[in-house]
């Protein structure tokens, strides 16, 4: 079991900080999960309003605070450890202000989206790393062979984490596809997912969503539009989520989503948005201190649990590469996710 927490002070009192946390073991086969890229974006969603050019996009109607933003090196490849802490602060050396025409306007942010985007997520499992595109390291050139690439940006990784330094890269390639992790609930393997915690006026229970885009030739110009649900939408929450996913902070692939409503984010004793205060007598957390949690007990299905335990007994897929490596996802939730936010003493 493991859990990452998430603490930082709204932008109006200081500097961004942050911590993750890796709290109870699942077994000793699990020694951490690696991500290859990590963005956390607080969204507030208010028709009409537009920003005047800041931080090279226009706002319009979705106002955001980047808490954590894959363009830096900081915030690509690392791993949380069992009963390790990883201090996300270091992840964001350019912390993030909001807009200066957003703050002459409004007194809080209220978040209705909290967005953890996860890219290319892998496992240290008994001494083998499940993993797929690594995108560090410095000795990665020189050869056109993906799978000598991918072991010379694994050595640089093991740099990182000397604990680690018993562990190889299973080499997925060599049986001829390559590996992709999948989220149980969804029918197709992505790149990418997107964890989104929703206000529960919106969202009252847990769904999974599939977008697809349609232009833009770059990740900061495409426009997403519903596909697919694991349960009906309204008109209404498909706007709400083909809004956020394309924000002009929308990070690489905006496709497959996991919405979890706020009830599982904190307990206040009703439906209220989460507030942070901009302004000293405003409403809202002024230190508020975000506990993202997950259980490494939930981190892999059963399958791919009993297939890595075995050494690797994989499948290739009929609709795409390697569906044996899946997250594992309980009535919709994956890794028995769990946000509490309380106020920094």
């Amino acid at each position: 079991m493991g859990a990452i927490g998430t603490r930082f002070i709204a932008p109006a009192t200081g500097p961004s900080l942050s911590v993750s946390r890796s709290l109870i073991n699942q077994t000793e086969k699990i020694k951490g999960m690696y991500f290859g890229l990590l963005d956390i974006v607080a969204y507030q969603y208010s028709p009409g309003f537009e920003a005047p050019l800041d931080h090279n996009f226009n706002q319009k109607d979705w106002a955001y605070y980047i808490i954590v933003n894959d363009s830096s090196a900081e915030a690509r490849d690392f791993v949380l450890m069992n009963g390790a802490e990883v201090d996300i602060a270091a992840l964001n050396p350019n912390p993030f202000s909001l807009n200066q025409y957003f703050l002459d306007e409004f007194d809080n942010f209220r978040i209705d989206f909290l967005e953890v985007s996860m890219s290319a997520p892998g496992v240290f499992f008994d001494e083998l790393f499940f993993g797929g595109l690594i995108y560090g390291g410095e000795h990665t050139q020189g050869t056109s062979n993906f799978y000598e690439v991918q072991q010379n940006a694994f050595k640089d990784l093991l740099q990182k984490y000397p604990d680690l330094d018993n562990f190889s890269l299973y080499n997925f390639d060599a049986l001829g596809f390559s590996y992709y992790a999948n989220m149980q609930g969804f029918d197709d393997v992505d790149v990418t997912f997107s964890v989104v915690f929703a206000r529960r006026d919106w969202f009252p229970e847990p769904v999974f969503v599939y977008l697809e885009s349609i232009d833009g030739n770059s990740y900061d110009s495409k426009t997403y539009i519903y596909d697919w649900s694991s349960k009906p939408l309204t008109d209404e929450q498909k706007k709400l989520i083909e809004g956020m996913a394309s924000n002009p902070m929308a990070s690489w692939f905006r496709r497959s989503h996991i919405i979890i409503p706020y009830d599982y984010m904190y307990s206040f004793g009703d439906n209220r948005p989460v507030k942070l205060a901009l302004k000293e007598d405003a409403e809202g957390f002024k230190n508020p201190e975000f506990r993202i949690s997950f259980d490494f007990l939930q981190l892999l299905t059963n399958e791919t649990y009993e297939n890595a335990i075995s050494g690797g007994s994989w499948s290739q897929a009929q609709n795409g590469p390697n569906p044996a490596f899946t997250f594992r996802s309980d009535a919709g939730i994956p890794f028995g996710l769990k946000v509490n936010i309380v106020e920094r003493n």
